[in-house]
């Protein structure tokens, strides 16, 4: 038995323009072409004028997620913004099966002076509900939503968790064909999204559709088994989301480039070419001591730190701040020589501070890290604020944040008979 698609995507594309009038006349000018039967633009011809999308074709069935990556422009917002028929495409068509439900910016559906227990009926009639069936969800949408006594208060003193809240609490309690998710669970707490992930699978399991775009890869690897990879408005990749995310995280360095130093923070008393000791340039090694562009998940390498001293230094400290850039900016690691008993000796000259990775722990992403040299106590002689370097992976490891190196085995304890057994023959 062939299964029907709840949702058909076929050859969209959008067209957009920098200019508001010139965009408000193409606007009117597509709905007259529309309603004359002629045959829509789908491509540039005014200047300013660009393809949001161009040409994306792809199919989902009940109970498939999607997860949609690609870098801020590629076209992701707009694709669920089409979907969810918010605009109307420049040519190609999209057909879905059942009822769309979309949380794509956070507030959206909502009136700001209605208290919240009213814009749980107007965002549910907005979404063609019928009032029956909101009275019979209506108290599961308020204590799934758990805002307390704000339920009652207007939505303009919500805090954007809160609006999440009520927004992702009104949106899955109606069984919806296509469900569209736009970063809105980045924004609630813990426990929160923990509740949300279980009510995305039991939807999953019912047979709606996900269409998830997030630059999280943990929620993706964890949510979905199929990714989109968007490039300039085009499908670069369809197939499985280990490879979307591997792709996606492989584009965003130059190709070839090794560690990109952005930015660099100098010392309040000392310009660069006064300092006692200076960074030069920070570079990634492998085991073999070749210099690599990216490290690689469960395999050896190096964070090489090359600088310049004016004097010669017993005891210096390195430290090292690394944040994932793919799931926000807050650090995660922090390793430090001094706190580990290290020092690092270096005479007047150029030298190499190292950090080893005994394995590679990270997983495959983008990170950036801080690197700090100190001379004891606590005196700074040089800081690059953030350089951002590329770890890369064959291995696939789910949605962990970290790669912990193990082996699995089997230990015989006892051998039992099984009872009745057959007698040997």
């Amino acid at each position: 038995m062939t299964m029907h698609a709840a949702l058909q995507v076929e050859n969209v594309t959008k067209l957009y323009s920098r200019d508001h009038k010139q965009s408000v006349r193409a606007g009117l000018l597509d709905m007259v072409r529309e309603l004359a039967l002629l045959a829509p633009r789908a491509e540039p011809r005014q200047e300013g004028e660009f393809l949001a999308l161009d040409r994306v074709s792809f199919q989902l069935l009940p109970g498939q997620a999607l997860g949609i990556v690609g870098r801020n422009g590629a076209g992701k917002s707009t694709l669920l913004k089409l979907i969810s028929n918010l605009v109307r495409p420049s040519a190609g068509s999209i057909m879905v099966s059942g009822r769309v439900a979309a949380l794509i910016e956070l507030g959206a559906g909502f009136h700001p002076l209605l208290s919240g227990r009213e814009n749980i009926r107007f965002f549910a009639s907005m979404l063609g509900i019928p009032d029956a069936a909101i009275s019979r969800e209506f108290d599961n949408i308020v204590e799934f939503a758990d805002v307390g006594a704000f339920i009652d208060a207007p939505l303009r003193v919500y805090s954007s968790g809160m609006r999440a809240r009520l927004g992702f609490s009104v949106a899955v309690h109606f069984a919806p064909g296509i469900f569209l998710v736009d970063e809105a669970l980045a924004v609630g707490d813990a426990a929160f999204r923990a509740k949300c992930y279980r009510k995305i699978s039991e939807l999953l399991e019912n047979g709606t559709a996900l269409v998830l775009v997030s630059h999280n890869p943990q929620l993706l690897l964890a949510t979905c088994t199929r990714g989109l990879l968007l490039e300039g408005g085009r499908v670069s990749y369809d197939g499985t989301i280990q490879e979307a995310l591997r792709r996606y995280e492989a584009s965003l360095l130059p190709p070839g480039s090794g560690p990109v130093l952005s930015r660099w923070q100098e010392s309040a008393n000392a310009d660069s070419t006064s300092r006692e000791l200076r960074i030069t340039s920070i570079f990634l090694r492998d085991a073999e001591e070749r210099i690599i562009n990216a490290l690689r998940t469960g395999e050896p390498g190096m964070i090489c730190v090359r600088c310049v001293a004016k004097r010669a230094f017993a005891a210096l400290s390195m430290g090292a701040i690394i944040r994932f850039l793919n799931a926000g900016s807050e650090p995660f690691l922090f390793m430090s020589a001094r706190l580990d008993k290290h020092e690092f000796s270096v005479p007047v000259g150029e030298s190499e501070l190292r950090l080893r990775f005994l394995p590679t722990g990270l997983r495959s992403g983008l990170y950036s890290a801080k690197i700090t040299v100190q001379a004891p106590p606590f005196a700074t002689l040089d800081c690059v604020e953030r350089v951002d370097f590329l770890v890369q992976s064959e291995a696939d490891i789910g949605a962990s944040m970290y790669f912990q190196p193990h082996s699995w085995e089997t230990r015989i304890v006892a051998v039992q008979e099984a009872e009745n057994a057959p007698e040997p023959t």
